[in-house]
Order: structure tokens, then sequence, then C-alpha cells
């Protein structure tokens, strides 16, 4: 069983390295952000996003205060801000009608 647990820990800790490697453009951010993902990924991923995407610096990234959440809050909202007509959970879609005059 302990060699089970070392190997068990092992690959994770691979998994981990190989998750931390990935540029931004390596990220499939909409699907992150579309599934769920983005709340189950690493800080310094998010940090990574928030400074070369969203144009934070990296001082306002590490602020007191500026917790894991709020940081996805930014990225999303980033990121819906920049789809123009995509669809947003929190955000109904809307369809625009015209009316004509009634003579």
């Amino acid at each position: 069983m302990l060699v089970k647990a070392h190997l068990v820990k092992g690959s994770r800790a691979a998994n981990k390295a190989d998750e931390l490697s990935k540029s931004v453009d390596e990220i499939d951010w909409k699907d992150a952000i579309q599934t769920g993902k983005i709340d189950k990924m690493y800080v310094s991923q998010l940090d990574l996003y928030l400074e070369k995407v969203a144009g934070f610096q990296n001082k306002a990234l590490h602020a007191k205060g500026f917790t894991k959440s709020s940081k996805i809050y930014e990225i999303k909202k980033h990121f819906y801000s920049n789809q123009g007509t995509a669809t947003h959970p929190s955000r109904p879609h809307t369809v625009k009608t015209t009316q004509s005059p009634i003579s």
C-alpha cells in the first residue's frame, strides 16, 4: 500500500507541474469559465491571465484582500466584456425588436 500512495503522490505532483507550466495561450479560458474549471485552477494561473490579458499590474495582483474568488470574478468580468454578444450566466440574452408605428 505504501507504494501505491507514493505513486499517486508522484502523479499528482507531475500533473500540477504540467498545469503550472502552461502559458496563458495554452489554457482554454472559455472552457474553464463555462464549465467551472476556473474554480479549481491555481492562483498563479489566474494571476497570469490577469497580468497578461486583462492588464493588471503585478502589485495589484498581490494586494491584500485580492482573493482567489475576487480574481475569478475579475477574469469572468473581463472575459465576458470582451466577448460582445456571448451569453453570460447572470445576464439573460435579450432580443431587440423594432415596432412599426400604427397608422
